[in-house]
């Protein structure tokens, strides 16, 4: 969090764009994970919004390992999955949330009551 709270100061940022079935995207790295992922119509919007996001990061076009594995999205080998490692954004709140969502079996269901309980916040269901 605190490298997103000092826009991002002396982080080594490495992004690339990439062609997917739904079009091309922006892809971009720290060394813990992927931290960008952005579909835009121009390759110049989509730059600056990842540099607005990173004021004070350093980027260079480059490929990483973690760029790379993002070709378990069009995938099914469940191998893959285990692969991908995400440098997030977000309050510790949306971080418990998204690890609860992670926990749901791909097919099942799951209601927003469900998932608040298994942050143990029962209340906050209607926050979703």
């Amino acid at each position: 969090p605190g490298e997103y709270k000092n826009g991002g100061q002396k982080l080594n940022i490495n992004f690339q764009f990439q062609d997917s079935p739904f079009g091309e995207y922006l892809a971009a790295s720290t060394e813990k994970g992927i931290c960008h992922l952005a579909f835009e119509d121009s390759k110049e919007t989509a730059l600056i919004l990842l540099k607005q996001s990173f004021p004070e990061a350093i980027f260079k076009e480059k490929a990483s390992d973690h760029l790379n594995n993002l070709h378990v999205f069009f995938s099914k080998a469940e191998k893959d999955l285990k692969q991908l490692k995400l440098h997030l954004k977000g309050t510790d709140f949306q971080l418990k949330v998204w690890s609860a969502l992670l926990q749901i079996a791909e097919g099942e269901l799951s209601t927003y009551g469900e998932i608040a309980e298994k942050i143990e916040s029962p209340k906050v269901s209607r926050a979703f």
